[in-house]
This record gives C-alpha cells, sequence and structure tokens, in this order.
C-alpha cells in the first residue's frame, strides 16, 4: 500500500519537527560537506558495487532469520503439560501460549484472541523486521495442521523448488516495472491462489489471514509494523552514534509508542460506528499519551538547554549494506 510509504515519511518529518521544537531547541549548524568530481558510473562498478552491499546483507540477516526460524518451529512444536515437556500441536506450543498471553495489548488495534500468531510476528520483528511475514507464514500455515510432519523426499522437494524459478524470475523482473507492487494489490483482490503464488505464502496461510483479520485489523496491524521498535541493528547503531543510552532508549519508545498510537487511533475511527463509546475513550487516551510525550519532552530539553545531539560513528540499519 501505497499510503504506508506515505505514512512513513510523514511520522519521520513529524518527529524531527517535534524533536526540534522540543529536546533538540537551538540554532541550527551548518553541515559542509565537500563533493567530489562526479563521474558517469561504469554498468561493472554499479554491478559490483550492488553486489558487495547485497551479498553483506544476506549474509548479515540471512543468518538471524535462519536462527529465528529454528526457535520459532522449535517452540511451536512443543508444550508445557502436567507430563512437563513434550510434543504438541502448534496450538498448544509453548509459542501459542506466548502470544496468547500478550495479544490483549494488542486488542484495541483489532488484534482478536484467536489471532495470537500475529502479535509471535511482532515479536520476531524484534530481531529484524523481515522474518516478520516468514513467521506469519510458518505459524499460520500450521495452524489446523496435526503435528506429524511429512515424509522427507529430496527429489520432490528438489523438483518442486526448481519449479519456482520461472515464477521467481518472472515476479522478480516484473518488480523492476512495479516497484511498489500495484500489481500484486490488484491481483490478491481477485485471486487468492495467485496471490499466493506471487507472494510466496500459502493458500492455508491467506486464508487463516483472511479469517483472523478484519481489513481495518490488517490496516491497522501495518501501520504498527511500519513504525514499531526497530531492529537489533538499528539499535546498536543508535547507541554508537549518539554515545546515549538514554537517547537509544527514546527511539524504541516513541517508535512503539507512536505506532501504537496510529494503528489504534485508526482501527477505532474505522469501526466507531460499531463501538463510538469505546472509540472515544481510545482516542482520547491516544491524544493524552502524545500530550503526555509532548510534555516530557519539552522538560527534557529544557534539561538539556539546547545542546546537540552528539554524533560518534557511522551509521547502519536493518536494511543497509
Amino acid at each position: 500500500m501505497f499510503a504506508l510509504y506515505v505514512l512513513g515519511i510523514a511520522a519521520a518529518i513529524f518527529t524531527a519537527f517535534l524533536l526540534k521544537r522540543t529536546a533538540l531547541k537551538g540554532e541550527a549548524t551548518p553541515f559542509v560537506m565537500e563533493l567530489p568530481r562526479y563521474h558517469i558510473p561504469t554498468i561493472g562498478g554499479v554491478l559490483r558495487t550492488t553486489w558487495d552491499r547485497l551479498s553483506v546483507f544476506i549474509l548479515r540477516v540471512g543468518k538471524v532469520i535462519i536462527i529465528a526460524a529454528v526457535v520459532i518451529n522449535f517452540v511451536g512444536a512443543i508444550g508445557i503439560g502436567r507430563d512437563g515437556v513434550k510434543s504438541a500441536p502448534i496450538g498448544e506450543s509453548m509459542l501459542a501460549d506466548v502470544g496468547r498471553a500478550l495479544t490483549p495489548i494488542f486488542h484495541p488495534m483489532g488484534i482478536t484472541q484467536d489471532n495470537w500468531p500475529a502479535t509471535v510476528g511482532l515479536l520476531s520483528g524484534v530481531v529484524v523486521k523481515e522474518i516478520v511475514v516468514g513467521t506469519l507464514n510458518s505459524v499460520y500455515d500450521r495452524m489446523g495442521q496435526d503435528n506429524t510432519p511429512p515424509a522427507y523426499d529430496f527429489g520432490r522437494d528438489l523438483k518442486a523448488a526448481l519449479r519456482t524459478v520461472p515464477v521467481n524470475a518472472k515476479a522478480f523482473f516484473g518488480g523492476v516495472l512495479d516497484p511498489l507492487g500495484f500489481a500484486d494489490i490488484k491481483t490478491a483482490e481477485t485471486d487468492r491462489a495467485a496471490a499466493a503464488a506471487k507472494t510466496g505464502a500459502s493458500s492455508q496461510t491467506l486464508h487463516a489471514m483472511a479469517r483472523l483479520f478484519t481489513v481495518p485489523a490488517a490496516v491497522a496491524y501495518l501501520i504498527f509494523v511500519l513504525l514499531y521498535i526497530p531492529c537489533v541493528n538499528t539499535m546498536a547503531a543508535i547507541q554508537r552514534e549518539t554515545g546515549s543510552r538514554a537517547w537509544t532508549v527514546f527511539a524504541v519508545l516513541w517508535g512503539v509508542g507512536l505506532g501504537y498510537g496510529l494503528a489504534v487511533g485508526y482501527y477505532q475511527l474505522a469501526t466507531f460506528s460499531a463501538h463510538p463509546a469505546q472509540s472515544l475513550v481510545w482516542v482520547g487516551i491516544v491524544l493524552l499519551a502524545l500530550a503526555g510525550a509532548v510534555w516530557w519532552l519539552r522538560r527534557y530539553g529544557a534539561q538539556l538547554d539546547g545542546a546537540a545531539l552528539p554524533v560518534t560513528g557511522a551509521s547502519a540499519s536493518c536494511h543497509a549494506g
């Protein structure tokens, strides 16, 4: 959804404006940087640079994704009962218990108690945002299935993987002409099977998500995923650049608070006609929380007395190579 891109940019501008008016008051200092002479890039240079950055990204994120997938599948396959730890269906696993325990926090944004896999996806995204989708696909796909894995057939699985190469290659080159994914949105609205093939999600996953998510709840969930806690690489970069744990904690709390507030506000307004009193209460809570955050920032800014935010290192992020 293109609106999510716009929302992310708007949230960044709002945060910068708010900090400038509160915690980071003072005159702006000029930023001078010497630029090298411009040269027309060569194809070889572009490809080498792209490969260097892509390979670093794949290796760094890939290791995290593999470890997270192993942990999630392990915790999703065992349960704790009177007989101790034993194998259990995912609906009775430790993963489900954790998800159900935390899901009430997200009720105001439309996440129902039965939709605990959505909460599990948020927990995995704390490590790396890229694994949220993979976690959702894995957990939703296993819901409703028994705990007996199918017999492994290397030849069958290899042939199935090779059959996906032409489809994925077509999707890759099609993405060059449609970088914002408008075609995927249209496909998802008209043909769920085609959407499953296009996105790599199973039909079981799409069916479960369509059953457990309403449209307002799905949009609110996407808003929260967009803005909530940065991945661990970003948090480490903030700590390294600012040299301050306080700014790192603030970045985490602000991201979670802003994402939660916007998600709750959107869902409550979108479903206002169904429960007007409840929606008014939650919107009021969100506005009061925002006012409290502004007050705290003003007080913190007064304590800083216009001091500049220290910067000590190079930047990094979840999506940088």
